[in-house]
């Protein structure tokens, strides 16, 4: 089922191409000295089939101030990245 991410966080940093919406994959946490949170999608085509995966990512610091940081990459299919974004 596509569930969709219209206002999500990644949804304010890229444009989808008509027709194509995200389906979210999976989420997952890391932490050290930072909070790192992680989204992979995929992007899908007019067809429903996949054309692009995106990793979503979200770094906060655990120790004051507190800073945020938030990027994606976008890669094809075989992984090769087309696109990494700090924003």
């Amino acid at each position: 089922m596509t569930q969709n991410y219209q206002n999500y966080s990644l949804s304010q940093h890229i444009t989808l191409p008509t027709g194509h919406c995200l389906k979210f994959i999976k989420s997952y946490s890391k932490g050290t000295l930072q909070q790192d949170d992680y989204k992979e999608f995929y992007e899908l085509g007019q067809n429903g089939d996949p054309v692009a995966h995106y990793l979503y990512w979200e770094r906060t610091s655990i120790k004051p101030p507190f800073r945020t940081s938030t990027g994606y990459c976008k890669s094809d299919l075989a992984g090769k990245t087309l696109e990494e974004v700090q924003c």
